[in-house]
């Protein structure tokens, strides 16, 4: 398929495609990009090839160099002007949940020790611990803060 879309690319301009570029959720494969590599030699692949192309299509709205022919080709001006209206993307929810479970000595925990839902153990020291879940990101609901970076997190040797 990709050849046949080089000699169509080749016909149609005159000359060979400059890269083959990666893109979506296939595109993020290593497999694939070292069979293409091997074959072709001009193979792209970005970073974050699974969403290439939406955050490629929010920078070319953002920069506003963008014409009602790039995002649709509709002879209806209702649909033309309901494909133009963008909605903000203001937040995201996730596919999982991302957390730590951790031992916190009983005397610390927050809310306190029950019994009958909480599991406990002893830690190292003989102290008694019970284990929480500390939530990084929930898949259900929407994040409270819109901030930015990594959650603090320590190594301990």
């Amino acid at each position: 398929m990709i050849a046949e879309q080089q000699d169509k690319i080749l016909r149609i301009e005159g000359k060979p495609p400059k890269r083959i570029l990666l893109v979506g959720g296939l595109g993020a494969s290593r497999y694939l990009y070292k069979q293409l590599q091997g074959r072709f030699g001009n193979v792209v692949q970005p970073k974050r090839a699974w969403s290439a192309v939406a955050r490629g299509a929010v920078i070319k709205v953002l920069r506003g160099s963008f014409s009602p022919n790039d995002l649709v080709t509709a002879t209806d001006p209702r649909l033309t002007q309901l494909l133009l209206r963008l909605p903000e993307v203001d937040e995201r929810i996730s596919r999982l949940s991302y957390g730590v479970e951790s031992g916190i000595p009983i005397t610390r925990a927050y809310p306190p020790l029950d019994r009958v839902v909480d599991r406990t153990s002893v830690d190292p020291d003989g102290g008694q611990v019970v284990w929480r879940m500390k939530w990084y990101l929930r898949q259900v609901g929407s994040p409270t803060t819109k901030t930015s970076g990594s959650p603090p997190f320590s190594c301990l040797t």
